[in-house]
């Protein structure tokens, strides 16, 4: 007997696993292990999310505290060494470690463990209106089905969860065609770079960029990316000009932002560029960009940047806004 369980810092999901009756828990995201019990396997994450914390001083003991990048308290160290925060409130603190443990416990996200019970109802009424859905193709059906359990999950975030959806009136039925098989995708027909971090340029066209599961289909996306365990690198089909570059995000799934004011989502911890040929849907996440020029890349730490002559572009995962 098992169950499908997945961590949450505040609302991000940051790993999955799967808990069976014995009370252990096999975590199968972002990698694969074997934890005890679930309080093992939460305790083993909050070093992870701890926030990253910095302090930055300016002139006449001016200090401004950063937490992932971003300022969220001001102070003034006084003659006893005590911190008079002026911003964003007026406090005193005994010292500056005092400062610095208050707002690293302020802005530490709460961890919380989910199991399918939490989200259930929501998926079923929502697969009950997919079958009675006529899909030309399987791909279409299982972009739906998954985007079904996406809405579940974030339904089961919200406290006042909206109602299950009317059922879709049956459309007419579509005339029976003869569907092609779809040649299955081998993977030594591709030349693939594994790197967790790498740079390269790729030729002018046409790409995606943003997480590749929202676009690439389940040939290519199981067959290709899977048959390597779904790892980080370039990937260059042989004979012809396809190809796709892909690496994992900084803090898995979520929503990150571009520099050019774009948003990111991300659904399967992973940001990678595809050439249009490989798009086999389009269940947004990321966005089409035309490169005139060839387009230099480099995937880092979880920022990933393109550069083409006229055109810039960072999406940074780490929330280090230094990156821009």
């Amino acid at each position: 007997m098992s169950t499908t369980v997945r961590l949450f810092a505040n609302d991000n999901r940051i790993s999955t696993g799967v808990k069976y009756s014995s009370g252990k828990v096999y975590q199968v995201y972002p990698s694969k292990m074997t934890f005890p019990s679930e309080h093992l396997w939460q305790a083993s994450w909050e070093s992870a999310v701890q926030p990253q914390m910095s302090l930055r001083w300016g002139k006449y003991d001016k200090g401004r505290l950063m937490v992932n990048g971003e300022r969220v308290s001001t102070g003034v160290v006084t003659a006893d060494d005590h911190v008079f925060q002026v911003y964003p409130t007026k406090h005193m603190f005994d010292s500056v470690d005092a400062w610095r443990d208050h707002w690293v416990n302020k802005m530490k996200p709460a961890l919380t463990i989910r199991d399918e019970a939490s989200f259930a109802p929501a998926l079923a009424a929502n697969l009950a209106t997919i079958e009675a859905t006529t899909f030309t193709s399987l791909d279409d059906k299982l972009a739906a089905i998954r985007k079904a359990k996406r809405d579940a999950r974030k339904m089961s975030t919200d406290s006042s969860p909206a109602p299950a959806p009317a059922p879709a009136p049956a459309p007419a039925p579509a005339p029976a065609k003869k569907v092609k098989a779809t040649k299955k995708a081998k993977l030594s027909d591709w030349d693939v770079f594994p790197r967790n971090s790498f740079k390269t340029t790729l030729p002018a066209g046409d790409y995606y960029i943003g997480d590749l599961c929202y676009v690439l289909g389940d040939n290519i996306y199981h067959n290709i990316f899977g048959g390597t365990g779904y790892s980080s690198g370039l990937y260059k089909e042989k004979n012809t000009e396809r190809i796709f570059a892909v690496a994992s995000t900084a803090y898995g799934d979520g929503e990150y932002p571009g520099s050019d004011g774009n948003k990111f989502a991300v659904d399967a911890g992973i940001i990678g560029i595809c050439s249009q040929d490989l798009m086999a849907k389009d269940d947004g996440g990321g966005h089409m960009y035309s490169f005139n020029y060839p387009v230099e890349i480099k995937f880092s730490g979880g920022r990933f940047f393109f550069d083409s002559r006229h055109k810039y572009l960072v999406v940074d995962t780490t929330g280090d806004d230094d990156a821009y």
